[in-house]
């Protein structure tokens, strides 16, 4: 039995040998192996480069969120400093209109705690009516008062200044205004013609503004007896501001 099995073992190696059978064996078992390590391979590059991703991913969004910290941070002075840009320009961005003088004043206090439609005013007139006026608006007027100078805003009843109403020009006097900030306007010929919505403007007449400078706009009419009265929302109400042109206009000299 023994020399059988000797006889048996040495045919097969010999066969292992003639037909390479041992290489082909082992490029299996290696493709095998190779297959293994190649999965087990690309599984760790995968994984590395997932977790690199990860933490790449990690630092970009926590780079994002500091520069959208600064952002938001820069964002606040930017809105800051343009509110500051709108108080000045909105006191600065006046038209040049060559007749009358245009000299901007600040405001000092006002006359009565109580009453904000009265402030005094860093200008000297003198026993003269001149016109203020707030970015581009007619906000009032001021006269001289008790040697200041005393600024009477639209919704004062003391406030009156002559104004036209509409592409008609209806004319008609403010007078004071309501609690609502609206502004009255009397003494409007019942044969002229105007309606809500039409715009007011100044009409120069009195010498206290030049023509055309924006008032507001009228919200509500009332017929009287012989005349009508309308209430208009001014397009600035300048009870809170610090600042204002005063509007002179200069007598021309005549020459003879």
């Amino acid at each position: 039995m023994n020399k059988n099995f000797f006889i048996i073992l040495f045919i097969g190696i010999a066969l292992l040998y003639i037909f390479n059978i041992n290489n082909y064996i082992s490029s299996v078992f290696t493709s095998f192996t190779n297959g293994i390590k190649g999965k087990y391979i690309d599984t760790f590059v995968d994984s590395g480069n997932f977790i690199a991703k990860y933490f790449n991913q990690a630092n970009a969004i926590e780079e994002l969120r500091n520069e959208n910290q600064e952002l938001k941070e820069y964002r606040l002075l930017y809105e800051s400093s343009v509110k500051e840009l709108e108080h000045i320009s909105q006191v600065l961005t006046w038209e040049s209109f060559g007749k009358p003088d245009l000299t901007l004043t600040k405001v000092i206090s006002y006359k009565q705690a109580n009453d904000p439609s009265q402030m005094w005013i860093d200008y000297e007139i003198g026993d003269k009516i001149v016109g203020l006026i707030y970015d581009n608006y007619a906000a009032g007027i001021a006269i001289g008062y008790e040697n200041k100078t005393l600024a009477l805003l639209n919704n004062n009843e003391k406030a009156n200044y002559g104004v036209l109403i509409g592409e008609e020009k209806a004319t008609g006097i403010t007078h004071g205004g309501d609690n609502m900030g609206n502004v009255l306007i009397k003494y409007i010929p019942l044969w002229q013609n105007f309606a809500v919505g039409d715009k007011v403007y100044t009409s120069g007449m009195d010498g206290i503004f030049f023509e055309g400078l924006l008032v507001g706009e009228i919200i509500s009419i009332k017929e009287g007896v012989n005349t009508y009265e309308a209430y208009m929302k001014p397009y600035v109400s300048p009870s809170k501001k610090r600042f204002f042109y005063v509007c002179e206009i200069k007598s021309l000299e005549v020459v003879e």
